[in-house]
């Protein structure tokens, strides 16, 4: 698992804003960790937020599945990962009602 933080416990500014609180190296073991492993974790209020890819970014390397946790449903799907149709999205939910005009997998 690969979580980041700043001394202060914080993963963005005061404003909200995210921001990288890490170095070019660490970016690229990330990558490397997207492509070894199945699958990447996250939250709704993150995809909305950052507005993440979760890909890979090596050369033939392979794009982990991507899974959202999402209590409410509430998604909008208008964010950069919701483009990408190389790899399927997993959206876990206690919404019954989620519905989506994406391909599903």
């Amino acid at each position: 698992m690969k979580v980041s933080a700043s001394l202060d416990g914080k993963q963005a500014n005061d404003n909200g804003q995210s921001q990288w609180i890490t170095n070019k190296e660490v970016k690229q073991d990330v990558y490397k960790l997207r492509h070894r492993h199945d699958a990447v974790l996250t939250g709704r209020r993150t995809v909305e937020l950052d507005d993440p890819q979760y890909t890979t970014r090596i050369q033939d390397g392979k794009n982990p599945i991507k899974v959202i946790l999402s209590k409410s449903g509430n998604i909008h799907f208008n964010q950069q990962i919701y483009q990408d149709e190389s790899t399927p999205i997993w959206i876990y939910t206690e919404n019954p009602n989620l519905t989506t005009n994406q391909n599903t997998y």
